[in-house]
């Protein structure tokens, strides 16, 4: 017969779904994939496309994940800035998305903690802004953010700069020792 599927009561962990679209050679926005789609050889093992999007908003937190699930990356979500940073204890991502106006500690806060981290500097950081929440060029030059993207943003923007950040961020870590990352304490 068929076993039940084992849930989380049961002391397993959640599956993560792979996209089998996404190993395709291209995507449909014209925008050339990695060879392997889903993961990247490091050396010594493959690992996974990771994109955290840090974000208050339910709507953009959803938009982001159906738009770089479809392109192949695997996305966590959080929802302030403090939970960002305790997932980049656990997480590898290859890219980061933070809003600059979340509760907790906002993107610039976060981007601050990335840029600081010898385990986490080279993991590139987009800030996400609005018209009501403008993004100020003096606090993300300060954090060294990587770029900033606009909300609401557009798939085709969006894939493209994932895309490119992600690149560049798997030349680096091909080159880079691995490391753990120690999460800060909570400061009350």
């Amino acid at each position: 017969g068929i076993a039940p599927r084992p849930n989380r009561e049961q002391g397993f962990a959640k599956t993560r779904f792979i996209n089998r679209r996404a190993l395709t050679s291209r995507s449909r926005h014209g925008i050339p994939r990695t060879p392997i789609g889903l993961a990247q050889y490091n050396g010594r093992k493959l690992v996974a496309r990771i994109v955290l999007v840090a974000d208050d908003s339910p709507t953009i937190q959803k938009r982001a994940l159906a738009i770089l699930k479809n392109e192949g990356f695997e996305v966590e979500t959080v929802s302030n800035g403090v939970a960002a940073i305790k997932r980049l204890a656990v997480l590898h991502p290859v890219v980061i998305l933070a809003d600059v106006s979340m509760p907790g500690r906002d993107g610039y806060e976060v981007c601050d903690f990335v840029k600081k981290s010898p385990e986490l500097s080279h993991v590139p950081v987009l800030l996400v802004a609005s018209d009501m929440e403008p993004y100020d060029d003096a606090k993300g030059a300060q954090v060294r953010a990587d770029g900033i993207i606009k909300k609401p943003f557009e798939a085709h923007e969006l894939i493209s700069l994932v895309l490119k950040f992600a690149g560049q961020f798997e030349a680096e870590t091909i080159r880079l020792p691995a490391s753990p990352i120690v999460p800060p304490q909570p400061q009350e």
